[in-house]
């Protein structure tokens, strides 16, 4: 990989067009053109610098030796990784301990309305014997049962 294509390759790393590395450097958008077209014997030092303080290494951008981020800079981005990935293990923990809860909750009504139906004695829905409100109360004990299913399943 000639030059001029590590200084695109490292400025494209970051997101940032021609003109944004301009704005922020100084350098005329036309001399950044030319240094990643590799029509340049020596890049700007300015640019070398802009690219050296995101944590891009100098020896690979000018030399092409080792990798193209910094040790620093691979180490701030694990460290950032490290992070997130422990913020989303806590979450995961929060919802699992969320869910554990409502399942238990679930467990605890259909055993009460279980205990309810043993007391009321057998039920035939489909022969009119049993009242409208029964029929709610074994319709949601049935609801109940197949949320603790599901959560089962997630849990």
């Amino acid at each position: 990989m000639n030059q001029g294509l590590r200084f695109k390759t490292a400025r494209e790393y970051f997101e940032l067009n021609q003109t944004e590395v301009s704005e922020q450097t100084g350098i005329s958008r036309n001399s950044i053109s030319k240094i990643e077209g590799n029509r340049v014997s020596k890049p700007h030092i300015d640019y070398v610098l802009f690219l050296r303080n995101k944590g891009i290494s100098i020896d690979w951008l000018i030399y092409e030796k080792g990798e193209m981020l910094s040790e620093s800079k691979q180490n701030y981005q694990n460290n950032e990784e490290l992070s997130k990935a422990k913020e989303q293990i806590e979450e995961l923990k929060k919802e699992n301990f969320s869910i554990k809860r409502e399942l238990e909750e679930l467990k605890e009504f259909v055993k009460m309305q279980s205990l309810w139906m043993s007391r009321i004695g057998g039920v035939e829905l489909g022969k009119g014997k049993a009242s409208s409100n029964t029929k709610a109360n074994l319709f949601i004990s049935y609801s109940a049962s197949k949320k603790v299913a599901e959560l089962k399943k997630v849990a």
